[in-house]
């Protein structure tokens, strides 16, 4: 017996199918293009995201437009709406995590479109370093590292900071910089909302790597050819000032030559707010500068005040001294050297009285001649640091200085295979470095609280050297830059400190480039020797030692950068961000990883 079974199709269902039959749905629904925005994510606030929807596909010919927009969440600038793949930095945010919703629309050659989302969920950098140390090694190339390091041990990457897991290169281009490259190239000028890193600094001309002793960037004329400025100016060869770094450092904004944490421009309201400020106003961070130059120069200056000009150096050292108030100033401007250049006289007064606010907040230590800095600077830490004493909890400042307007630097001699440093009459009556370092470290250790510290140590007379083209002065003082180092490597694996490696960031760079220092073929200065002679620049003078390409003057090239400790690894994240195929790194850049690092909104 034959059973005849019945297939019931629900209404519904048999009306769908007919729906996807028909042939003006055909089109429509099986013909449409894959869009595809990606995997969602999670990532931290100020991370760098990239949302790739290359893998779209289409089903009439291929995909033609892709456009990104955003759905929900804090706003972000797209780098390419209009392109395959959209690169974005994502938002602060205050606390918790907050979610980015983005749109991925898709157009294949037949005509066919579709979309596809994409999660990213932020999450707030709970701040992994209490501690953030800062070194400056002002107007310090490559060139300069490899220099000390063949003076100290006659090879070309055994300096203290040598060895630290994180380095990378950084651009250090500034406004006029940027300006200059534009006027050249027919480019329109730079501004904050549209400009294109590759016109501050092209690795393509100027190497994606820096000077090591034995690599040649691929064209001296791309750093050493004087151009005009903006609208045809006068002529000079591209390269930021300390003000401008400092200012991008500090504050993670490029602006003018001159500026001191202010917009360019020179607006009314143009302060910016420089790290220092934000460490201690969101986490109550104690703050210290420590230079060998006057206390009131422009990388200090950065990290401690705001000014349209540089040279405004009794009003820098008035808000130092009055509105910021550091925990902790020690650097050169001592009027007994200097005049009253650097600081006021009733400033000055009324820090060697301390009867009155805001001197009595400070214990002065200041050079004295006969009496040797380093001690003196010692006792007025044990001072501070003693619950017996009167001046117990108070902050420190340090005032020294020379006739030439810094702290001495030790001498190298000219000793080959023993390498050695003597002082300057009377230079013993300033600390060194590497003693101002540690002295710093002490004071803010206690001052923090618990609740941590920002540093910044300067090498400042670095730069002063190359100025003067005087190499001599340059090993010295870059003795001292390497020693400070050393200081803050050891107070960080002191096992009596609350710091470290896993609390604590230490990052060492430089602010610019400066005399362009090269070694010429076939002569290696080895360990303890000195260039006999400094000739004329000429790459093509094989007798020489040494030369300057840029004698005395600032040049664009590259710097490094050093990293050890809580949020180095940050620093992976913007490699190449700015200057793709590269690893170079921007000097805001590092401004951004500081305030990962410490959880700043």
């Amino acid at each position: 017996m034959r059973v005849k079974i019945r297939y019931r199709i629900p209404l519904v269902l048999a009306l769908a199918v007919a729906a996807l039959l028909a042939p003006g749905c055909m089109d429509n629904r099986l013909n449409r293009p894959v869009a595809r925005a990606g995997e969602d994510m999670s990532v931290e606030a100020g991370e760098a995201v990239t949302l790739d929807g290359s893998r779209s596909l289409g089903r009439r010919g291929r995909i033609v437009t892709w456009h990104w927009t955003q759905l929900e969440g804090t706003p972000v600038q797209l780098s390419d709406p209009s392109g395959p793949v959209t690169t974005f930095i994502t938002p602060e945010t205050a606390s918790g995590v907050q979610v980015l919703v983005f749109c991925l629309a898709v157009t294949d050659e037949g005509g066919g479109s579709n979309t596809d989302t994409v999660r990213v969920t932020v999450r707030a950098l709970a701040g992994q370093a209490k501690y953030v140390i800062l070194l400056i090694g002002d107007g310090m190339q490559m060139a300069y590292e490899v220099a000390l390091s063949r003076y100290l041990y006659g090879t070309d990457q055994d300096l203290s900071w040598h060895s630290f897991p994180l380095r990378t290169v950084c651009a250090t281009w500034h406004i006029d910089t940027y300006d200059r490259y534009a006027w050249a190239y027919g480019a329109p000028r730079y501004t904050d909302s549209g400009f294109n890193p590759v016109l501050g600094y092209d690795p393509h001309l100027g190497g994606g790597w820096t000077y090591d002793g034995w690599w040649n960037p691929p064209s001296d004329e791309y750093f050493l050819t004087p151009l005009p400025a903006w609208g045809g100016g006068w002529e000079a060869i591209p390269a930021t000032d300390s003000a401008a770094s400092g200012t991008a450092l500090a504050c993670g904004r490029k602006t003018e030559a001159g500026n001191v944490n202010w917009a360019a421009g020179d607006p009314a309201n143009g302060a910016l707010t420089f790290i220092g400020e934000e460490c201690r106003g969101q986490k109550s961070m104690a703050l210290g500068v420590v230079t060998t130059v006057p206390f009131a120069h422009a990388t200090p200056a950065c990290f401690a005040s705001h000014a349209t000009t540089r040279y405004a150096y009794e009003e820098i050292s008035t808000e130092i001294i009055h509105r910021t108030r550091p925990d902790v100033v020690i650097g050169a401007g001592h009027p007994d050297w200097s005049g009253f250049a650097y600081i006021s006289e009733d400033d000055y007064a009324g820090l060697k009285s301390g009867n009155v606010p805001p001197y009595s907040e400070y214990l002065l230590v200041e050079r004295e001649v006969g009496m040797d800095g380093g001690v003196a600077l010692e006792a007025a830490v044990n001072t501070l640091l003693n619950p017996a004493h009167p001046a117990h909890g108070r902050k420190l400042f340090g005032l020294f200085g020379g006739w030439g307007g810094y702290m001495e630097h030790p001498e190298p001699e000219d000793a080959p295979g023993m390498p050695g440093f003597t002082w300057p009459e009377g230079a013993e009556e300033n600390p060194s470095l590497g003693e101002c370092t540690r002295a710093a470290l002490r004071v803010l250790t206690q001052r923090g609280k618990g609740r941590g510290f920002f540093l910044m140590v300067e090498g400042g007379d670095i730069d002063w050297a190359n100025h003067a083209m005087d190499y001599s002065w340059m090993i010295g003082a870059m003795h001292q830059f390497d020693e400070a180092m050393k200081a803050v490597h050891a107070f960080v694996e002191d096992p009596a400190t609350p710091l470290t490696w896993e609390n604590t960031l230490v990052i060492l760079t430089s602010d610019h480039s400066n005399g362009y220092l090269r070694f010429c073929p076939g002569t290696v200065l080895g360990r303890g020797r000195l260039p006999a002679v400094i000739p004329e620049p000429s790459p093509e003078n094989h007798s020489c030692e040494i030369w300057y390409g840029a004698p005395g003057v600032h040049t664009n090239e590259p710097v490094m950068v050093y990293a050890r400790g809580a949020g180095a690894s940050l620093f992976r994240d913007y490699q190449g961000r700015m200057y793709p195929s590269t690893r170079l790194v921007d000097n805001t850049d590092i401004h951004a990883v500081m305030r990962r690092a410490v959880g700043l909104r």
